[in-house]
């Protein structure tokens, strides 16, 4: 069974990670220097979650991109959930292919410090809104 149920669960955890990650002013600064639009799919549930470093402060968003993306992501809503509690690997996932990439392969190498970020906050998150499920 998927640890997320529908995409509202997921987004509503994405949202409140986004919210606590805002709190820290330079979170994001490593991703805003790369200036890139990337989108982030996952499946099962499906859900786009959009990152914009082309504006400053970064913007999330979900469910539709406004504008070309410099690079895409692709994966299991389960795969990004290990990879945020730290369960998977974010470089043997990317180098196994369970994460497709679209656009430059390399700029994808650069989203380190953005999973970092995220998991910094993440499971706090999930404890807080999803009782740990």
């Amino acid at each position: 069974m998927p640890v997320y149920q529908s995409s509202e669960q997921f987004y509503a955890i994405l949202e409140e990670g986004f919210r606590r990650m805002a709190a820290d002013p330079h979170a994001l600064d490593d991703f805003q220097r790369r200036r890139m639009l990337v989108t982030l799919q996952t499946t099962a549930p499906e859900t786009l979650i959009v990152f914009d470093g082309r504006v400053n402060p970064v913007q999330v968003s979900y469910g539709q991109v406004n504008g070309r993306a410099d690079l895409g992501l692709k994966m299991s809503t389960d795969l990004l959930h290990q990879i945020l509690m730290e369960e998977a690997s974010v470089k043997q996932s990317f180098m196994s292919g369970a994460v497709q990439v679209s656009g430059n392969v390399f700029r994808a190498l650069q989203l380190a410090d953005l999973f970092h970020q995220i998991q910094r906050v993440y499971p706090q998150v999930r404890q807080d809104l999803a009782g740990g499920v």
